[in-house]
């Protein structure tokens, strides 16, 4: 819920409204940031695992992201190591190894052969921005089992690029493959207007990810409505923030006639600073001419709102 801090100024003749609307803080939402592929509906052919051979898929993230389950679409049987590696020099030329994981991502795992649907592991560490890429294997730290990962059909998401690790005899490589595995990763990331994810925690009715506030989602990642004091570009012809006809903006957000003789009496469309005169103060304040201003000034959440009087 929103709660609004009213405080009343009287200035140079003028009452001042400031009204401050503060949205509840930021909480943390746990989201799928990483997903190769979307899962398969059965396990099919897919990449053979075998005693000395990696596969994987590679991913980037631009903040720091608390991992908290990671998997995929793959089956046993026998042991098989899931871990993340960092890749921002791209993959070492020698033999890798598990301890170049990443800290607190290396997981043993040993799930049923031929899933049907994705094996999740629980796990937590931090994950930092950079390049990485999430690998099934076997052949270290205990893992000895042979497994598959499920070839999928669907489109990749975030087109991620696939990988393969094996040893020939002669030497340890990486190679690019094509092919669309189900790899995946969860993890924590903070609630907030602007992220792309529409959270009912924050009162969030939509959730574009961009600046505009003349689209179908404001700013304030709410849904536009006449009234709001933005102009919906394409659909809305003006919006001076109410709803009221005969002010030169209908109730339909539609540009009228004006008729009224006193324009006193006629509040002013908003203006961009996010303030409008509202007409004559009343008894409390004679003469003073009324206006009204709306900031949400929570952080990251700022915006200019236009606030009827």
């Amino acid at each position: 819920m929103v709660v609004p801090t009213v405080r009343m100024l009287f200035v140079g003749g003028a009452v001042l409204l400031h009204v401050v609307l503060c949205a509840p803080l930021p909480v943390n939402a746990q989201a799928v940031f990483f997903e190769s592929a979307t899962p398969p509906t059965d396990y099919g052919v897919g990449w053979t695992i075998n005693a000395t051979s990696w596969r994987g898929a590679l991913f980037s993230t631009t903040e720091t992201q608390r991992v908290t389950a990671m998997g995929g679409s793959f089956g046993g049987p026998g042991p098989l190591f899931l871990a993340v590696f960092p890749t921002a020099g791209g993959f070492p030329p020698n033999p890798p190894s598990t301890a170049d994981a990443h800290p607190g991502s290396l997981e043993i795992v040993t799930p049923e052969f031929l899933p049907t649907a994705d094996f999740r592991v629980v796990t937590d560490f931090v994950l930092p921005a950079g390049d990485w890429a999430i690998v099934l294997g076997s052949g270290e730290a205990g893992a000895t089992g042979n497994g598959r990962v499920a070839f999928e059909g669907s489109v990749d998401i975030g087109s991620p690029e696939y990988v393969r690790a094996w040893d020939d005899g002669m030497a340890f490589e990486w190679r690019t493959i094509a092919g669309t595995g189900r790899f995946f990763l969860e993890g924590e990331v903070s609630a907030e207007c602007g992220n792309g994810l529409v959270e009912d925690s924050i009162g969030e009715e939509c959730d574009d990810q961009n600046v505009s506030n003349r689209d179908a989602c404001l700013n304030s990642c709410r849904f536009a409505s006449c009234g709001d004091g933005f102009e919906y570009s394409g659909v809305e012809e003006c919006d001076d923030g109410n709803t009221r006809d005969g002010d030169g903006c209908s109730s339909s957000c539609e540009e009228e006639s004006v008729t009224d003789p006193d324009p006193r009496n006629k509040p002013k469309p908003s203006s961009s600073k996010g303030c409008m005169l509202g007409g004559r103060g009343d008894d409390a304040f004679p003469g003073a001419l009324l206006i009204v201003c709306a900031l949400i000034s929570c952080g990251r959440r700022a915006r200019d709102r236009d606030v009827s009087s």
